[in-house]
């Protein structure tokens, strides 16, 4: 009772000599900021797990159908887009066609217009080469007409004399000296009863005057019948239509048509902003279609190309009822399934309190195992202080260990005396009591210095934090920047004040709790040192703390997902009989907890495992967790591929073993498909390129058997006529035509090499190598020799052909990236496999020389076969690049067919 009424007397007391200043203006959260996040986390927290189901459905609803939508959108663009392309490369094509066609007429028309121009009218040899040209075309009409219209010569038999002095060619030529090749619109033919499109240059006398007309009447469906074939598609048109909106030839559905105006067609507003160009127009029939357009360079036409977009796009429109249709099951499904799971979460909402309640309490109790770790370890250094030090010392060094923990600068303890005076029984040496230059400093404090802290203190019984220093100290003072005071008591008795200050980061709650824990343990000790029994009963609760948290740690080792076994190693170093297990792998192995608990690893995993445990256990006590596949026997012999990670941890102050198993089945079946699929696209690159070498070869021998061989005769035909032409004119313009045919001849069959190696089907393929070594080294400069060493002549073709391009596709590897000037090719075949070694001197390869298109292809090709190829350095040279084939042999694949 003295203690307490002097405890009351020293908190009644007046301050004088030391004023704690402290800033009061502190920056509150804003009333809005705050109001705001109010509202957010009063609307989370009433939301329920229903709620979340629901809008949960909603939103992978909504995915599905925006999805949907992207994705018809999405192929709708693309499927227009191929379109387009198509139809511009047929435009290009009909542009091409209809530029030979007028082309091969005007020098028809050239030539007859030199030959009566310079003969001055009809002779034998003109008449005879129109009525040639006439016999061995597709022309309606060839002709000449005098200066007054009349036709003076023609090639197709006249009943009566004609006239075509008013036709719109005939005018034109003679309205203008310069008018060129004039192109007319289709009209019907007097002499033949067809329709024609005339093409006409004009004659002039020697002194310029007009002389007549020379024309070439062209059918104008033979435009249309370039087109005339399935492959065309029958809802595709094309249409050829001259600048004046006059339709030449218009092809559709079979059907072809002359004569229709479309001066008023959007082309003509295309053309004006770009030569070549795409649109989407509706036809007269009301149909829509995608055309594209080209306009003649040399002549004043335009082609053009159109699909009936609807026909187009109609496997388009069957997807995507059929997305639609899915994208409503779905949403039957999902909506069906959101509400099952709502009625579930309804049902289950008891049990998910009690499993919150069970969670929180976890988490309670691992904050207080974390808690309690700290506490002993504080609490072990204060009882070895207590323990060891004896007499007063025992203030000191508790102090020195409280502002070491506590990264604190000063400190002190003070208690009130009998008489009501505040003692310091220990304050900081070496640094505020000797350099403390207040008059008249002592141990024992008058009321009044420090009084403002110690009794706000002692008044709210908690500990204060002071962070707004510099504060006002008497003169001489050392600086206080920060500070925290904290009373201790004992129950309801007053104990002493202990007070730290000058911490560089300043003091916070954490700092607060752990000075809080500080005083309750001291405080026996400074009431009575004695009383150690409460010291050893602090001692047994943190250790039924520790035994409470060993019991939920089996409770949370029952919980986890994956299967966990623990073990500890024999004396032989093998693993030993399981000591736990969980549910998960009672679950997967089919065994109960008290018979895996008998049972070993060797028990339980595959005979064919080959583990080598020493090694396993000595990479384990090196630290780290170590994981890898295995294959594990369940109790009715079901094999399981599991993942496995182990790992040392202390049981009971022994070694053991903690292994997490997971079921990975399902990525093994995937990975199955993976390698599956894969096989596949090799057998699909395989096969496409088997099918590129057969239409090669079969446009090469088109290209041989019909273009070449009429090359041939047609040079064999004019080189007869040196005979019969006198001139040397004529002669000359034989010759170049002759020098011409030979050029084109050799292109012929140049691009009939390429497309198709005859050597390679002829001869075989150590000639076709050979050959493509004598190519490279003529060509690039680049000297290639080849060694083969065995017999290649049995191969199989459609195998020649495949190895044939493997090299061609390495040796142009070489040409474009490896700068190289030698090359050496090594082909050796033996009774069991074909080897291939493409060797270059050039700049080698990179760390991944197989990310190039060409690299791919061929060794997918070759993974095809069966066979394995290998990029590196040149090690002969130490620079270049070495790439090595090899394929076993015979070849048991079906391969397919080059015939």
């Amino acid at each position: 009772m003295e203690l307490e009424k002097a405890c009351m007397n020293f908190m009644r007391g007046r301050a004088c000599g030391f004023v704690l200043c402290r800033n009061e203006d502190k920056k509150a959260t804003p009333m809005k900021v705050k109001s705001i996040y109010k509202a957010v986390y009063d609307f989370l927290q009433g939301l329920r797990a229903e709620h979340c189901i629901a809008f949960f459905g909603i939103f992978v609803i909504a995915v599905a159908w925006v999805s949907v939508m992207h994705l018809t959108a999405h192929e709708s663009a693309d499927q227009i887009a191929d379109i387009y392309d198509v139809n511009s490369g047929l435009a290009r094509a009909l542009d091409e066609h209809v530029s030979r066609v007028l082309k091969s007429a005007d020098d028809i028309l050239a030539h007859m217009k030199m030959e009566y121009e310079d003969e001055g009218g009809i002779n034998k040899h003109l008449a005879g080469y129109v009525r040639k040209v006439k016999a061995g075309s597709t022309y309606n009409q060839i002709a000449i007409t005098d200066s007054e219209g009349d036709l003076i010569l023609s090639a197709v038999p006249l009943k009566k004399p004609v006239s075509i002095a008013h036709s719109e060619h005939f005018i034109a030529q003679k309205a203008a000296p310069n008018a060129g090749l004039v192109i007319g619109r289709p009209a019907l033919t007097d002499t033949s009863g067809t329709s024609s499109i005339f093409l006409s240059r004009r004659l002039n006398r020697k002194d310029g005057s007009f002389a007549g007309v020379v024309s070439v009447g062209l059918d104008p469906y033979h435009f249309s019948e370039f087109y005339s074939v399935p492959e065309f598609g029958g809802d595709r048109s094309i249409v050829v239509v001259g600048m004046d909106g006059v339709v030449l030839v218009r092809h559709f559905r079979g059907d072809s048509r002359t004569g229709q105006d479309l001066s008023a067609s959007t082309v003509f507003s295309a053309v004006r902003k770009s030569p070549v160009g795409r649109f989407e127009v509706a036809g007269a029939d009301g149909l829509m279609r995608l055309v594209s357009y080209r306009k003649m360079r040399e002549y004043p036409l335009i082609v053009m190309v159109a699909s009936l977009k609807s026909s187009a796009l109609s496997a388009l429109e069957k997807r995507k009822k059929g997305y639609y249709a899915y994208t409503v099951v779905f949403t039957l499904f999902t909506a069906v399934f959101c509400l099952l799971l709502i009625r579930a979460e309804r049902r289950a909402s008891s049990r998910k309190a009690l499993l919150l309640e069970e969670l929180m309490e976890r988490k309670r109790t691992e904050e207080l195992l974390r808690e309690s770790e700290r506490n002993l370890r504080v609490n072990d250094r204060i009882n070895k202080i207590f323990l060891t030090v004896e007499g007063d010392e025992v203030y000191d060094e508790l102090l020195k260990y409280i502002l070491e923990f506590l990264e604190s600068e000063f400190g002190l303890f003070g208690y009130l005396d009998d008489n009501g005076k505040f003692v310091t029984a220990t304050v900081t040496r070496g640094i505020f009591w000797e350099k403390c230059g207040v008059a008249g400093k002592d141990e024992i404090f008058n009321q009044g210095f420090m009084y403002d802290l110690w009794k706000k203190a002692l008044e709210d019984r908690t500990t204060l934090i002071f962070n707004e220093g510099p504060f006002k100290t008497p003169q001489g003072h050392l600086p206080i920047y920060n500070t925290m005071v904290a009373p201790v008591f004992l129950g309801k008795h007053f104990i002493c004040i202990t007070q730290i200050g000058n911490k560089a980061s300043g003091y916070g709650e954490a700092d607060r709790a752990l000075l809080d824990f500080i005083s309750d343990q001291i405080a026996p000790v400074f009431y009575a040192r004695i009383q150690r029994d409460k010291q050893e009963k602090e001692r047994r609760k943190a250790e039924d703390a520790l035994i409470y948290s060993e019991s939920r740690y089996r409770e949370l080792f029952g919980a986890i997902t994956d299967a966990l076994l623990v073990y500890e190693f024999n004396m032989n170093g093998l693993p030993g009989v399981f000591s736990e297990v969980n549910d998960v792998a009672c679950r997967m192995l089919g065994y109960t907890r008290e018979e895996l608990l008998t049972m070993t690893h060797a028990d339980i995993v595959a005979p064919e495992a080959d583990i080598d445990n020493i090694a396993i256990a000595r990479r384990m006590a090196e630290g780290e967790p170590l994981t890898f596949e295995q294959m594990y026997i369940s109790k009715d012999g079901q094999r399981i591929p599991v993942e496995s990670t182990v790992r040392i941890f202390d049981l009971q102050r022994k070694p053991a073993v903690l292994a997490m198993l997971r079921d990975i089945s399902g990525r093994k079946k995937k990975e199955q498909a993976i390698a599956s699929y894969q096989k596949l696209l090799r057998r699909f690159l395989y096969e496409s390129t088997l099918l590129e070498e057969r239409e090669r070869k079969r446009i090469a021998d088109e290209l041989h058997d019909a273009i070449g061989q009429n090359l041939v005769f047609s040079k064999l035909r004019l080189s007869s006529l040196r005979d019969i032409l006198t001139t040397a004119g004529e002669m000359e313009a034989l010759e170049e035509i002759i020098g011409m045919l030979d050029s084109t001849i050799q292109f012929s069959r140049s691009l009939t090499y390429e497309l198709g190696n005859p050597v390679l089907y002829l001869v075989g393929l150590e000639a076709a190598v050979r050959l493509l070594a004598e190519q490279l080294d003529k060509t690039q400069n680049i000297k290639v020799s080849v060694d083969i060493k065995g017999d290649l002549a049995d191969i199989q073709p459609e195998m020649r052909v495949l190895l044939y391009k493997t090299v061609r596709e390495l040796l142009f590897n070489v040409v474009k990236h490896a700068r190289a000037d030698h090359v050496k090719i090594n082909i050796m075949r033996t009774s069991v496999k074909l080897e291939i070694q493409v060797i270059d001197n050039g700049v080698g390869v990179g760390p991944v020389p197989t990310t190039g298109y060409g690299l791919v292809s061929v060794t997918e090709r070759i993974s095809y076969l069966g066979g394995t190829i290998e990029v590196g350095l040149n090690a002969d040279e130490e620079r270049g690049t070495r790439v090595s084939i090899v394929i076993p042999m015979p070849q048991n694949h079906s391969v397919g067919t080059l015939a």
